[in-house]
């Protein structure tokens, strides 16, 4: 992934989005052939509130997705990733070969946005929040905005999926800071896969893939969107689609209580 894509090529590719006839076919970004998509390895310490969604209860189990905490208790996911109850989560770590001051958590609690799979536009309401077995105490807690909608600014989309399609799954955390699209700007690559609830990010040349779903797109500690789906295949042709987290702002207090 590139630490930074360069000013020229921002502008255009955020400001001339492809002519389609048709839009390319959405698919989630899943544990399978997962990468983020040209990046630099995070230090110790750059995103406090990503966590590694486990495939078990065990805290040997296989990294299937990022995740987000909100409170000592509470993360916030994609709900594609939290359809299983046998979930557990690391937090604390960087590479997944050092556990070492990590803390390991069971949920007793997983909770799907209720109308996750249905209404208009590709996989929407892709969200969910877990209850942690008790309170982690290290690293830190993302900020969640109530408003915004963020076009135009540059944010950070980070996570442990695959750097290629063909690659094992990376040790160590990666990152890329990447152009966010308006709605209208993403609607012009994909079409009526859009809607109110999704939020983009694009730069032509790099973006999330499959095993980063569930973790953050951020702006500082401020997480404004999760991981959701993109183009089948993992190109960077077209925009990577994360669940807009202002729209289910409301929702997510009501549950969690943050």
């Amino acid at each position: 992934m590139m630490f930074l894509v360069v000013a020229a090529l921002v502008a255009t590719a955020v400001a001339a989005p492809r002519d389609r006839l048709t839009p390319p076919v959405p698919t989630l970004i899943t544990e399978k052939d997962s990468y983020i998509i040209g990046g630099s390895d995070a230090s110790a310490g750059q995103f406090p509130f990503i966590g590694s969604l486990l495939s078990s209860t065990s805290s040997g189990g296989s990294h299937t997705c990022g995740a987000v905490r909100i409170s000592s208790t509470w993360v916030l996911c994609a709900a594609h990733c939290t359809q299983s109850s046998s979930r557990s989560v690391w937090f604390g770590i960087r590479c997944r070969s050092s556990t070492s001051g990590g803390q390991h958590r069971s949920f007793s609690r997983i909770v799907n946005h209720p109308n996750y799979g249905s209404g208009a536009g590709s996989f929407p309401n892709d969200i969910s929040v877990l209850q942690m077995s008790s309170g982690v105490t290290v690293g830190g807690v993302a900020n969640l905005p109530s408003s915004g909608d963020f076009a135009g600014q540059t944010a950070t989309i980070s996570g442990w999926g695959r750097t290629c399609g063909s690659c094992s799954l990376p040790d160590c955390l990666k990152y890329v800071n990447i152009p966010v699209l308006s709605n209208s700007q993403c609607s012009g690559y994909w079409g009526s896969s859009i809607n109110s609830g999704h939020i983009c990010v694009y730069s032509g040349s790099t973006g999330a893939c499959n095993g980063d779903s569930g973790g953050p797109m951020s702006i500082g500690n401020t997480v404004i969107g999760i991981t959701s789906w993109g183009a089948s295949g993992c190109g960077t042709s077209t925009p990577s689609v994360y669940s807009r987290v202002t729209t289910f702002r409301s929702w997510i207090q009501s549950v969690t209580g943050v």
